[in-house]
């Protein structure tokens, strides 16, 4: 590949994280509606992400 082609694809791939950026900004507030609904909290979440670190810290 040249540097051109390097070029090219540098910018396709920011244009591609950008999209994604406009897509979670999107639905970052459905889905965080939705699982308030549910009783998914932050805290809620900050726990589950806990167990799982000390899940896997236990696995190594």
């Amino acid at each position: 590949m040249n540097e051109s082609g390097r070029h090219d694809m540098i910018k396709e791939l920011n244009h591609t994280i950008e999209l994604f950026n406009s897509v979670e900004d999107i639905l970052q507030p459905i889905t965080k509606s939705a699982a308030l609904k549910y009783g998914l909290t932050d805290e809620v979440l900050e726990k589950i992400q806990k167990e799982m670190c000390e899940s896997v810290k236990s696995d190594l």
